[in-house]
């Protein structure tokens, strides 16, 4: 076998070179300018998640009407729940991001492996808009881990209740 020989190509990296970095590789003033950015959003952001909490229900409502994994309002409440789960970890609710992303995750599974949908498949999306609004009802940010575990470990279990079945 002969040895290949391969050329380094280098790239430039015109992002990189926008970036100011101080001798410590970053720049902490502009740190903090993003953070106090963010964090000024912040109240706002909640505004915006509830609205989409909302559209979460009105959504739902329709989706119990027509028990199909594949219906157009299926597919907007996996948007909606993906764009918070996205949202959620940058102010600082980690937990609601997680929830989300198993709602996102059940929603995919659900339409892969199930033809039709169940009463039982109904309560897992209700408790997880339910868990959704809980949290940003109260405003359970990363400061309530316990609590946080354990509503994850619950919708965990009904997650694959549901989704285990129809496979027996």
């Amino acid at each position: 076998m002969s040895a290949q020989k391969f050329e380094e190509i280098k790239i430039s990296n015109p992002l990189k070179n926008k970036v100011i970095f101080d001798e410590n590789g970053i720049d902490a003033e502009k740190l903090k300018q993003a953070d106090e950015a963010v964090a000024a959003l912040t109240d706002t952001y909640i505004f915006s998640a509830e609205k989409d909490a909302e559209d979460m229900k009105a959504v739902f409502v329709g989706i119990t009407r027509k028990m199909n994994w594949r219906c157009e309002d299926m597919q907007r409440l996996y948007l909606l729940s993906h764009d918070m789960k996205g949202q959620a970890g940058t102010y600082g609710y980690h937990l609601l991001s997680q929830i989300c992303g198993k709602l996102c995750c059940f929603l995919e599974q659900g339409a892969e492996i199930k033809p039709q949908m169940s009463d039982l498949d109904l309560q897992v999306i209700d408790v997880h808009i339910r868990a959704i609004e809980f949290i940003l009802k109260n405003h359970l940010t990363d400061e309530c881990r316990q609590q946080g575990d354990e509503l994850l470990k619950g919708l965990e279990e009904a997650m694959k209740k549901a989704l285990n079945k129809d496979q027996a």
